[in-house]
């Protein structure tokens, strides 16, 4: 929440205008958003691909969700979605996730962290962290988010995505072939919202026919044995797959209305007497600073901003964390 009251205060910055109908993150080739747009839905995109190059080797990247700049655009974005009335779809990277590097990543049920010493791994901790943040921000405005993953993802294990589920009062998901939707491989997906308009990503199983087709467009990833153990790696072909086709960005482009319509948020309790938001904020204790996500740089980074007028506000914050 102060991160919140600091870009409210800060002159250069906007927010609160219910500017976006559509918000995707880790957008890639951006189809989903093109659709949108083609659409006439006011769309934001963001995606480390679309960095322009003079920020290319800057340390706050605007376009990475792991430097301070990058998760604050994010979040001015998702603050700037219609209340009530925005779809985000948030593809997080995958790569530290997937059963294909389990190998390295070591994440299982009992170890949803897995081996923290690999800087993959760090920063595959650290992205879904900052993610499930951005998650509990569109929750607060009323929006409807798709968490999107490929199938062997683990995702859904990490301690924050957990309890955010947990505090949710309902969470669907799907699973469904991406083929369907007239990619080049039959990839299997997996997707959470907090809408049960999910389910109607499934368009069920693949005809043997449809699958022996794009098994000539050739594999994402091939097998071999070493040291007695099957080990994958991927192919050429696979940095393509992460890829959203155009017929996927339709048929979310479709069910958007009923995506927005039938999320589910957390209610503000009717017995509970609003209050100046200025009280409430001094009354809240500075307890979780969600270390895991490294919020303590992204709020000393915003606080050097020279165009914030605290005013009052300046005696809410501490002087140091």
């Amino acid at each position: 929440m102060g991160l919140i009251i600091l870009l409210a205060v800060s002159d250069n910055v906007m927010i609160f205008r219910e500017a976006f109908t559509f918000i995707e993150l880790f957008c890639g080739t951006a189809w989903v958003s093109r659709v949108m747009r083609s659409s006439g839905k006011p769309t934001a995109q963001l995606d480390i691909l679309l960095t322009e190059p003079m920020y290319k080797s800057s340390p706050q990247n605007p376009m990475d969700l792991l430097s301070d700049c990058g998760f604050l655009l994010a979040l001015v974005s998702i603050l700037n979605g219609q209340f009530d009335d925005f779809l985000a779809v948030v593809a997080m990277v995958c790569s530290s996730f997937v059963a294909i590097n389990r190998g390295t990543n070591q994440r299982y049920p009992y170890a949803p962290l897995g081996a923290e010493e690999y800087p993959s791994v760090a920063r595959g901790n650290l992205l879904a962290s900052r993610s499930t943040l951005l998650l509990h921000a569109i929750v607060a405005m009323g929006g409807c988010f798709l968490l999107e993953q490929p199938r062997s993802s683990t995702l859904d294990w990490h301690p924050r995505v957990r309890q955010l589920f947990h505090d949710l009062e309902k969470v669907w998901y799907a699973c469904w072939h991406m083929a369907h939707y007239y990619s080049k491989f039959p990839k299997r997906q997996i997707a959470w919202a907090n809408s049960p308009v999910v389910g109607e990503l499934d368009l069920g199983t693949l005809c043997k026919k449809y699958v022996r087709k794009l098994a000539t467009l050739g594999k994402s990833a091939k097998t071999y044995v070493s040291r007695g153990k099957k080990r994958f790696v991927g192919t050429k072909s696979l940095k393509s797959s992460e890829n959203y086709p155009p017929r996927f960005g339709q048929k979310l482009q479709r069910l958007h209305g009923e995506f927005c319509s039938t999320r589910v948020f957390r209610e503000v309790d009717p017995k509970v007497s609003p209050v100046p938001i200025k009280d409430f904020f001094i009354s809240l204790e500075w307890g979780d600073l969600w270390e895991d996500a490294n919020m303590v740089s992204v709020l000393a980074w915003l606080r050097g901003n020279k165009h914030l007028q605290l005013g009052t506000w300046r005696e809410c914050f501490p002087q140091e964390l």
